[in-house]
């Protein structure tokens, strides 16, 4: 189970709405009951194995209510049996950051240098570009030692 610290979980700009719902709980709300009903489960099937009230999720799938936080996520992408990608999708619907970020969370020191190095106004175009690809690189590469000293890094494929 991966644990995610309470605070700056929200991706930024990203509001369901309240119980109205909005673009980005109805993005949710599809996504997550596409994801159950391709799995064959009930809406019950699906709340019960998540620890969720029924009337919770099915609220979830209407886009009316917003998942109490990435915890929340995490309990129906086990239930749901989902592969990291698509957990993070449904982060991701949710209006919060993928699962990487959230484990690390808002203070990770290079996290807040790359972040800083990528939104410097200064930084022409093109070395941003080639910065990008080189840490695009390095990660791949360090993915790969990874799978070669001990199999496949979960998430990953």
């Amino acid at each position: 189970m991966v644990h995610y610290g309470r605070q700056h979980t929200l991706c930024r700009g990203t509001d369901l709405g309240g119980e109205g719902g909005s673009l980005s709980g109805e993005r949710y709300g599809r996504l997550l009951g596409r994801l159950r009903s391709g799995r064959g489960l009930s809406g019950y099937a699906l709340a019960r194995a998540a620890g969720l009230h029924p009337n919770l999720l099915a609220r979830s799938e209407a886009g009316t209510r917003r998942p109490e936080g990435p915890a929340e996520i995490d309990a129906l992408a086990r239930a749901l049996d989902l592969a990291a990608e698509e957990r993070d999708e449904l982060l991701t619907a949710a209006g919060f950051w993928p699962s990487a970020f959230l484990s690390l969370g808002h203070d990770d020191p290079t996290l807040r240098a790359l972040a800083a190095a990528l939104t410097e106004p200064a930084v022409p175009d093109g070395a941003r570009r080639q910065f990008r690809a080189g840490v695009e690189a390095l990660a791949a590469a360090l993915r790969t030692a990874a799978t070669t000293a001990t199999g496949p890094v979960p998430g990953t494929g």
